[in-house]
């Protein structure tokens, strides 16, 4: 009995520590909420590159996504767990239980820890278009025209110089490679630094082996800040990997909020040497200018689709063709968690924040950009 209270006694205090860590932690979260210029030189611009380049350097000796690979031993050790504790609770082993509690909750507070430390406070430096000295007030819907516009002829000029292959868009199996060192070569530019992306060699983007359990999710690309992998969806249609790829690499390189991945990833990809990577920038900003046009003027939205090239209509159809088969109940789901996971993260539009990359373009083309 004494051995039992001591071995107990372990778990309580060692589960306190892991408490009392998690929320120094949190209150840290908290504090550097108020000062994000803070955030920008002392995480973002000073430990967080150190990380990520510590990271890449361990994860690009593995081939295939090692996030996907640590994912799905969680999964399996889990369901593990949810038997075991099962037993218990059948023989009525409170006491195991709820030790067993205790070392989960310590584990998940662990979690939370390493995330805000590798990548998460990313989430709390100035905004995108502070340090880039853009204003994103509200725009005249004419502006709005104007950049869906631009946008059409965009990607017609990129597609018409496209080499289609049988699978309709440019081998995929060296995009990976194209797009990273796009992103790299963009990170070093003067405009990425004044982004404060974090510059150097980094992994290149890993398609994930089990792609397809992705689309049942609704998801084309995930960044596992644990590991430090931009992790595709191989199984979609080419038309938005190689933009996904850029998108997932700029949360790579500390850009955290979705709208201010997308938008990156729409310059990067802008200033590619490669048309297939160019075609799916223009028409990743595209969908998301068009849709925003078409809340605020439908008939404007539906004369300019009639601009579209038969290719684009192609491509677009075949997009919206395949996640229609894949709509239900699990990808609202996951919409669900990932909405509140963004939200938790200060991103207050939640999922929706995607779509605000739209308000980033309007602002860097009323500078005169690109």
């Amino acid at each position: 009995m004494r051995h039992l209270f001591k071995k107990n006694h372990r778990v309580f205090y060692r589960f306190g520590a892991i408490v009392f860590i998690g929320f120094l932690i949190y209150l840290l979260q908290r504090a550097a909420s108020a000062s994000p210029d803070l955030v920008e030189t002392y995480y973002s611009r000073g430990i967080a590159p150190h990380l990520s380049r510590l990271l890449s350097l361990i994860v690009r000796w593995f081939p295939a996504s090692l996030g996907e690979g640590i994912l799905y031993a969680h999964v399996l050790f889990g369901i593990y767990l949810l038997l075991l504790a099962l037993g218990h609770v059948l023989k009525m082993r409170w006491r195991i239980v709820g030790t067993g509690l205790l070392k989960v909750t310590a584990y998940f507070i662990m979690l939370y820890c390493v995330f805000m430390l590798v990548w998460g406070f990313h989430y709390l430096r100035p905004d995108l278009s502070e340090r880039m000295g853009l204003s994103t007030e509200p725009r005249q819907l004419q502006a709005l025209e104007s950049l869906a516009k631009s946008l059409i002829d965009e990607a017609k000029r990129n597609q018409q110089v496209i080499v289609r292959s049988p699978e309709k868009l440019q081998n995929m199996a060296i995009i990976d490679m194209i797009v990273s060192e796009d992103t790299k070569n963009f990170a070093s530019s003067d405009l990425g630094q004044q982004m404060g992306l974090i510059s150097g060699a980094l992994s290149l983007p890993k398609g994930v082996l089990l792609s397809e359990g992705m689309s049942y999710l609704g998801i084309t690309g995930i960044y596992m800040p644990f590991t430090g992998e931009a992790n595709i969806n191989m199984h979609v249609p080419a038309l938005l990997i190689p933009a996904t790829m850029a998108h997932e690499l700029a949360h790579q390189r500390g850009i955290a909020p979705e709208d201010e991945a997308n938008f990156v990833a729409y310059l990067v990809t802008g200033q590619s040497k490669n048309a297939t990577v160019r075609y799916s920038g223009s028409m990743l900003a595209l969908i998301y200018t068009m849709n925003q046009l078409h809340e605020k003027a439908p008939e404007k939205a539906r004369v300019l689709r009639e601009q579209y090239s038969p290719e684009m209509r192609a491509d677009l159809k075949a997009l919206s063709g395949y996640w229609k088969k894949y709509e239900g109940e699990i990808s609202q789901s996951q919409e669900k968690v990932n909405d509140a996971y963004l939200k938790f993260n200060q991103q207050v539009s939640g999922t929706a924040s995607y779509g605000e990359m739209v308000d980033l373009l309007l602002a860097y083309k009323a500078q005169g950009k690109k």
